[in-house]
Parts: C-alpha cells; sequence; structure tokens
C-alpha cells in the first residue's frame, strides 16, 4: 500500500470519527430542547394523538395516509424514533390504503410487539384488501378491531378472512358507503358469530345476512343502516331477529332507513311483540319512508334511565301528518316514564344545512337541579328536495308547524325553560303563551315584528287562543332574546316594544308576578343602551338586565319613586 493511500484510509478514519462525534454533539443539543425533555410517555402520548388527529388543510380522509406520518415522527431525530420505536401502541392501529407496501406492514406488525391490533382499510379496492387480507392471515390471534370501508364485492371477499379472527374482534365496522354499481338484492352474505364482540357498525351492506346464531353475550354497541336499494324481506328479518337476540345488552342503538322502503314489508317483518331494552342508553333510530319511525318507536322499549332519544326524517317521511304520527307514537311510549320540563326548537340550517324546511325539535327532563342525569328526545325533520309539499301556518312566515303547545297535552304540560331557535310563527306563540309553568324564554329575533311580539300585542288587544282566557305567560320569569344577523338597525326599538307589551300584558292578564328576574339581550348590534330605553326596560325587570354582556342594576321601585337604573361599574 502506498503512502499516500495510507494517509487517504487515516484521514478517512479521522472523518468518521468526527462525524460519529458531530452526531453525539447534535444529540446532546437536540436533548436541550423543551420538546426533548418531556418524559418518554408524554412524548409517546402526543406521537400517538398526532395521528388521531392528522385530518387538516382541507384534505379528505382519503388523502391521509397515517403510515406517512408514523414513518415521519420516527425520524425526526434519535430521541423521537427511540420513542417511537418503543411505542408499541403506536404502531398498533394499522392503516391501509392502496398504496400500502408489505413492508410497511411487516414494520408496524413487529414494532408493535404483542399489542391487539386495529386495522383499518379505508376506501380500498381489492388493492387495498390485500394488504388488509395479509394482516388477517399472518396476525389473525392479535386482531381486535376492524374497519372496512370499501365496495359490497371488496368486502365480500374478506369475510373469510375476517372469520379467522372472530374469537378476538371486540369491535368491527363494515361501511359500503362508497359509490358501486347497483348490487344484485336477490343474493345474501352470510355474517358469522363473534363471541367477544361489543361494537358493530354495518353501513349500506344491504345483502349481509345475520344468522340466528349470531349471539355476542357483551354487545353493547350496534350501528345498522340499510340504503341504496331496500334489502330482501329476509335480510330485514334477520336484522330485527338479531334485535331481539342482543336487546338485552345493547346500551347505544342506530338503526336507520335511510332511501325509500316499502312501509308493509319492513312492518311486517318488525313483528308484533315488543322489544325490551333495560340497558339502553342512547337510541337513534332514521327512515326515509312514512310508517316506520313511528313504527319503531312504539317498538322499542328503552328504560326510564335512558339518556337520548334521536328520531330522524327525511324526504317523504317528514311530512306534517307522518310528524303528528311519530308525536302520538312517543306520547303512548314515554308519557308514564318521561316528563319533559325543556324544549328547544332548533333550525338545522344554522348548522351549514341548505335545506329551508328542516327543523329540529327537542324536549329533556332533569331528575333534581342537582342531577346529573338528563334525558333527551329529539326529532329532526328534514324535507328535502323531493318531498311532499310543507305545510305552514297562515302567517307569511314559511316555518314548518310543529305540534301547537297545549298547557293539557303531556309534551308541553310541565315545561320550565324554553329555547328557539328558529323563528317561529304566530300561532305558536299563542298556544305557547299559556303553558302554565313557563318561566324562561330564550328566543331568536331575526325581525323587528316576530312572532313573540304579535302575540304579545294580541294578548294586549285580548286577542286570545281561547275567548274568555285571560292568562298568559302566568309564571314567565326570564326572557332572553338573543340576535345573530350583523349590522341590524332595530334592535333598540324592538327592545323598548318588547319591555312595553310585556308590561301591558301583564297588566291585562292580572298576573301576580308582573316583573321579571332577567331581561338578557344577546347578539345585538347596538353597542348601549341610551337612557330612556334603559328606563323602559328596567320599568320590567325587578333584577338583572343585560345588554351584549353589560349588566345593569335594577332596583324593584317603591310606590311613587322614579326608576333607577344605571350600568354597573365594571371597574
Amino acid at each position: 500500500m502506498s503512502s499516500a493511500s495510507k494517509l487517504q484510509q487515516d484521514l478517512d478514519c479521522e472523518i468518521a470519527g468526527l462525524e460519529q462525534d458531530l452526531i453525539v454533539l447534535k444529540r446532546r443539543r437536540n436533548a436541550l430542547s423543551p420538546v426533548s425533555q418531556l418524559p418518554s410517555e408524554l412524548l409517546s402520548k402526543i406521537f400517538y394523538l398526532g395521528l388521531h388527529f392528522i385530518q387538516a388543510d382541507e384534505k379528505t380522509r382519503t388523502e391521509i395516509l397515517p403510515e406517512y406520518t408514523r414513518l415521519s415522527i420516527s425520524h425526526v431525530d434519535h430521541h423521537w424514533r427511540t420513542v417511537a420505536l418503543e411505542s408499541p401502541e403506536l404502531w398498533s392501529e394499522i392503516h391501509v390504503r392502496d398504496t400500502t407496501k408489505v413492508e410497511y406492514l411487516a414494520l408496524a406488525r413487529n414494532n408493535s410487539k404483542m399489542q391487539p391490533l386495529y386495522v383499518e382499510g379505508y376506501n380500498i379496492t381489492l388493492t387495498g384488501a390485500a394488504g388488509v387480507r395479509h394482516i388477517l392471515q399472518t396476525e389473525p390471534h392479535r386482531i381486535n378491531g376492524v374497519t372496512l370501508h370499501a365496495r359490497i364485492e371488496v368486502m365480500r371477499s374478506l369475510l373469510p378472512d375476517l372469520k379467522g379472527s372472530c374469537e378476538t374482534i371486540e369491535f368491527l365496522e363494515l361501511n359500503g358507503g362508497v359509490v358501486q354499481a347497483p348490487v344484485d338484492l336477490t343474493q345474501h352474505d352470510t355474517f358469522f358469530n363473534l363471541p367477544k364482540l361489543r361494537h358493530l357498525r354495518i353501513l349500506y351492506w344491504d345483502t349481509l345476512l345475520i344468522p340466528s346464531t349470531f349471539h355476542p353475550p357483551s354487545l353493547v354497541k350496534l350501528e345498522i343502516t340499510f340504503s341504496h336499494h331496500p334489502p330482501a324481506n329476509h335480510i330485514i328479518r334477520a336484522t330485527f331477529s338479531a334485535l331481539r337476540t342482543v336487546a338485552s345488552t345493547l346500551e347505544v342503538l342506530l338503526l336507520g332507513f335511510d332511501s325509500p322502503f316499502s312501509t308493509q314489508n319492513v312492518l311486517e317483518s318488525i313483528g308484533r311483540s315488543p322489544i325490551d331494552m333495560p340497558s339502553l342508553i342512547f337510541l337513534t333510530l332514521l327512515s326515509c319512508s312514512p310508517g316506520i319511525l313511528s313504527k319503531l318507536v312504539s317498538h322499542f322499549r328503552p328504560p326510564s334511565s335512558f339518556r337520548e332519544v334521536h328520531l330522524v326524517a327525511r324526504g317523504p317521511s317528514a311530512s306534517v301528518l307522518e310528524y303528528q304520527t311519530i308525536a302520538s307514537a312517543v306520547q303512548r311510549s314515554y308519557a308514564s316514564t318521561f316528563t319533559p320540563d325543556f324544549f328547544l326548537v332548533k333550525d338545522p340550517s344554522q348548522g351549514g344545512r341548505s335545506n329551508p324546511d328542516a327543523i329540529n325539535i327537542g324536549v329533556a327532563q332533569q331528575h333534581g337541579r342537582k342531577s346529573d342525569q338528563i334525558n333527551v328526545l329529539s326529532t329532526a325533520f328534514f324535507p328535502g328536495v323531493a318531498a311532499a309539499p310543507t305545510f305552514y301556518s297562515t302567517d307569511s312566515l314559511k316555518t314548518p308547524i310543529i305540534p301547537l303547545p297545549s298547557s293539557s297535552g303531556w309534551l308541553f304540560g310541565t315545561l320550565i325553560t324554553a329555547v328557539l331557535e328558529a323563528d317561529l310563527p304566530l300561532a305558536f306563540w299563542r298556544a305557547f303563551s299559556r303553558i302554565p309553568t313557563l318561566s324562561t324564554i330564550r328566543y331568536l329575533v331575526k325581525r323587528p315584528d316576530d312572532g313573540f311580539l304579535q302575540a304579545l300585542q294580541g294578548i294586549v288587544a285580548s286577542v286570545g287562543p281561547v275567548e274568555g282566557d285571560e292568562k298568559h305567560f302566568p309564571s314567565l320569569n326570564i326572557v332572553c332574546p338573543f340576535f345573530r344577523e350583523k349590522d341590524i338597525t332595530w334592535d333598540v326599538e324592538y327592545a323598548r316594544s318588547l319591555a312595553i307589551l310585556l308590561g301591558e300584558g301583564w297588566a291585562k292578564s292580572h298576573v301576580s308576578s308582573s316583573s321579571l328576574a332577567i331581561l338578557e339581550f344577546k347578539g345585538c348590534s347596538s353597542e348601549n343602551l341610551d337612557e330612556e330605553t334603559a328606563c323602559i326596560l328596567g320599568s320590567v325587570v325587578r333584577g338583572v338586565l343585560v345588554w351584549n354582556d353589560q349588566e345593569w342594576n335594577c332596583r324593584e321601585p317603591s310606590e311613587g319613586d322614579a326608576i333607577d337604573i344605571a350600568p354597573e361599574d365594571t371597574t
């Protein structure tokens, strides 16, 4: 070896040593950063949460590749890589896409140690199904949960492999909700029993038959939604048979018929005898066909300890006639166990939905003032573009009619609080004024002559819902109007009119309690009240007046005193 080659080799060795020293120095420097001083357990938890909240930059879930995020985390620096590789829970959730490589699947399996595995195949084709199949076949005894979002034929190809893990699966979601060719509904795919199953979600797999052997003793959550085309009758019958089998353990049930069905076929499949569900906490029923929701409401019997019941009607089933039928069924089923004291009317279009006729009505019952248990029953109606014409009240305002309140009706007889987030017609407010227990009203103001003001004007003019009835809002104690539109010019004028009409209405109704404990206005465009308006408002408030979070103190005047009202000293 020449002296030059020997010198070059020595220099290479020295460079390698210096590079290694540089790596050590960089690691020591990185270790001084605040994030590197976090405990490894906390850093691992941050990584884990990062994988669950990676949907950003308006990307759809299909465009997100969790395995790339996981690998990126492990390539930041030595400390992060060590923590990532030594955190098996970080690798135990395996997300499969059509682009996922088998090498990555092997890496995830090895790094997950012996942790139970959750496998997700989202929007996959037969290419992605091969990756899911690889995990199911290589680790059949470690599979704890599976989510498949694919065409029915893709999920069908994986059924035999899923059956190989039937003794360990606790969570299973089978979602056929992707765009696909028409399905042959004369065929069926046979499901199987999963003895340890706790959560099951079957969405839009209309040919999946649940056999009579299906009886997981620990099933607590079941969601089944039919769509695309009405399934065959034997599929529906098998579904209700399975519901009867697991009814005693279910805590959460969602059952949806998300396309027009033959109502008679569904009703025949349900059977005659009701289904008792002693453990049920949350119930959601959805239908696009008239007659089905009311039948389901009468058929399922949750205990008095239920927390939430949600009924959703879409398309043709959202007609006024159907609503009345559902209301009657609700009263028959819940009158003995549920006495609502809270009432909510909400316009779902405020949440981004474009259907102007949609409406959501909810009632709730709280067991004692300090109780955490609240029972909620809500009904949402989405008429849809192709729905039959919606019937409206005689008002010019086009709001779908909801059942008018009645002091003798079960649903309204004991109401205490009402939150009205929709612009309701005059007929509603007139009937609402006769509820004897109602003490709090929070309502949306969208126009200067809304239904509440018109109802008060009628009270002052002695135009009531029943001739000779002189008592209106007899228990009213708190009134809270709120505005959502910006730059309105009539909010102060509205407030003055409201106060004047409330005072005159009480005088007309001969109600002993003639002033409010709280009068609160929110979302007002005007920042402050002028002195005259404040005095007018104070004349109907014996407690607190609030205007846009600015609190005014109102003392109850003695006879002959001038009204004393001034803004609270915020200093």
